[in-house]
């Protein structure tokens, strides 16, 4: 168990200096607006026995770094928080990186990868509590401020524990932010 501790603390540090070492990088940031997201969906929805409903709320952070430096369509990378719960008192607490992609006008394409401490309670044991979920979201904006749109998400502990069966979620969500 102690092995454990050290190598998810050793994880965690390293995601630290990452994060840091890149904000401390010369490059163009930007200042495009924080994102705030609220979902609901499936939870573990490749089990139809132990599907169960779930809710999302992470918020995406500016500036980003790399904005407009590839293509006028990338907005850059950015770093997000959050937390998801289920109804079999199953939560997930994350954070991670986020890129901002953006199609044109109105299609948003959002995809991240976070790290995170998982909560089993009466949920899908995932192995431990170390997780990783990467996640490919897609929007439609349609105002100003709001965008709604779908969020396929994986979580799973990448082999860091010796039981590892992940979950994917599929979960319906609403975005709001000055885009």
């Amino acid at each position: 168990m102690k092995w454990f501790s050290a190598r998810a603390l050793a994880v965690m540090l390293l995601c630290l200096v990452i994060t840091t070492k890149t904000y401390a990088l010369d490059y163009r940031l930007n200042s495009d607006s924080d994102f705030f997201t609220l979902g609901a969906g499936l939870f573990d929805v490749t089990e139809p026995d132990d599907i169960s409903f779930v809710g999302l709320i992470d918020y995406r952070f500016s500036p980003r770094i790399f904005s407009g430096l590839y293509d006028e369509r990338f907005h850059g990378a950015g770093l997000m928080a959050g937390i998801l719960a289920n109804t079999d008192s199953g939560f997930y607490g994350f954070g991670g990186l986020f890129l901002d992609i953006r199609w044109n006008e109105k299609i948003f394409i959002l995809p991240s990868l976070s790290v995170g401490g998982y909560g089993q309670n009466h949920s899908r044991d995932l192995g431990g509590v170390l997780e990783f979920k990467p996640e490919f979201y897609i929007g439609y904006k349609f105002s100003p401020q709001n965008m709604v749109g779908l969020s396929l998400q994986h979580i799973s502990n990448g082999g860091f524990h010796r039981k590892n069966p992940g979950v994917n979620m599929a979960i319906i969500t609403w975005t709001f932010g000055a885009f």
